[in-house]
């Protein structure tokens, strides 16, 4: 077992064919994320492929994040929606461990973003009212993602659209900070609200802000807050000081500048207040966008 924990534990030996554990055929790597290597397997006990998201050396020798993870998982299994990549379990192998979740065969919405550099108004609506319904199902389970961001934003070859992540941000942040012991920033500066950067408390509408600034991204080309640095960026998000998103991009109306605003608010009292609220507004708004 513990050349198999080894092999495992180092991810260049974690090549197509091999079986880890006696239960899962390894089919190919996915990539690197910010919690360690993600792998598609085979299940083959149920004959089913599946997504196992390996924690890295620093996360699975930290007892503390190990108990965090377990205790945000058992909620995080509990949200089965069509929109959010279901998670099944928590593993351990040996000394390391991983989360079993679903294969969604697609690419992330950062790959369209580098892509597609005019996206239409109305597909882009269509991927943010999928984007709400998950967010919103999972907001009525009490769970927030804390780092929605288009890397955490699946999209198949159909326009169909999941949510990948929900829960594991909270699982990795400490209680008293946004950073861990591991030094690993909870939350992607780039779509961090103020709430999280002054440690203040979190809500479904501090994942509402996060989807305010994705939607200034996609419509004006760059991101409303980019400093020299982490911490420049940090700041700017408290400061709330951006360009509206029409004098950004001349292109985009006042009514869509208006709602992609109102999302990105420093107060969380004048964002929408629900997931909902905002796939209402950004669809009443399609009825009269020309795209």
């Amino acid at each position: 077992e513990e050349s198999a924990v080894a092999h495992i534990l180092d991810a260049s030996k974690i090549t197509p064919g091999y079986i880890i554990a006696n239960r899962y055929k390894v089919i190919k790597h996915i990539g690197k994320g910010a919690f360690g290597v993600v792998v598609l397997v085979e299940d083959m006990m149920v004959s089913d492929q599946i997504i196992l998201k390996f924690l890295n050396a620093h996360m699975s020798s930290d007892e503390n994040i190990i108990q965090r993870f377990i205790h945000e998982l058992r909620y995080a299994r509990k949200i089965t929606h069509e929109k959010i990549i279901r998670i099944y379990d928590f593993i351990t192998f040996g000394n390391t461990y991983a989360i079993s979740m679903e294969y969604f065969e697609s690419h992330s919405l950062a790959f369209e973003m580098k892509t597609n550099k005019n996206p239409s108004v109305k597909r882009t609506i269509n991927t943010f009212r999928q984007i709400c319904q998950g967010v919103g199902f999972a907001h009525q389970q009490d769970v927030v993602h804390r780092d929605l961001k288009p890397a955490n934003i699946l999209v198949d070859s159909n326009d169909e659209v999941k949510i990948v992540d929900f829960g594991l941000a909270a699982a990795a942040s400490s209680a008293d900070s946004r950073i861990t012991k591991t030094g690993i920033l909870v939350g992607t500066p780039t779509y961090m609200a103020p709430e999280q950067v002054r440690a203040r408390t979190i809500d479904q509408r501090t994942d509402i802000y996060s989807l305010g600034i994705l939607l200034y991204e996609i419509f004006v080309g760059r991101a409303p807050y980019k400093g020299e640095d982490h911490l420049a960026t940090l700041f700017q998000h408290v400061e709330g000081k951006a360009v509206p998103a029409s004098k950004a991009n001349p292109k985009i109306s006042d009514e869509l500048s208006g709602i992609i605003m109102k999302t990105m608010s420093l107060n969380p009292d004048d964002r929408y207040q629900t997931a909902e609220d905002l796939s209402t507004a950004l669809d009443e708004l399609l009825q009269n966008e020309p795209d």
